[in-house]
């Protein structure tokens, strides 16, 4: 099983440069940044819509495989949930995540903790205007903002 945590971006960024910020903050989060340079990414998925779907390749060994949804031509709309029988669907500019295994574990903590630092250097890493919220999988709360650190996971 695996930690899926999705990271909800809305302003003036480009999917390729907010794809290539959450490869980065999950090498780092890890404490292998110095792998950026030789992480191996899948081509481009194109849906009928539009929607591109970017992805770092499965089974290199990072911590994190990273996901980043968008549309070139105008907001993602994320059909994201269902809470009391109502469809609850996040408007946002594009969508960066993370799926790390149940199983990981390291110096800082779990895989929730790697992904809560990763959201922290993410947020950090964000042009000016944009902003990020981020979805808890284990209790389905929205956040807006990373998560502060020494926050319980």
């Amino acid at each position: 099983m695996t930690l899926n945590t999705v990271a909800y971006i809305t302003g003036p960024i480009g999917g390729q440069h907010a794809y290539d910020l959450a490869v980065a903050a999950i090498l780092a989060a890890s404490g292998e940044a110095a792998r950026l340079p030789v992480v191996h990414h899948d081509a481009p998925l194109i849906e009928s819509d539009g929607t591109v779907h970017l992805s770092t390749t499965m089974g290199q060994g990072i911590a994190g495989w990273t996901w980043c949804h968008y549309r070139p031509d105008g907001p993602l709309h994320m059909a994201d949930d269902w809470e009391d029988g109502c469809r609850s669907t996040v408007r946002c500019t594009l969508t960066v995540s993370w799926d790390t295994g149940y199983s990981y574990h390291d110096e800082g903590g779990d895989c929730e903790a790697l992904h809560h630092r990763a959201l922290r250097l993410l947020q950090a890493s964000l042009p000016q205007g944009v902003t990020m919220e981020w979805r808890d999988e284990f209790t389905g709360e929205m956040h807006t903002g990373a998560p502060l650190e020494g926050a319980a996971a």
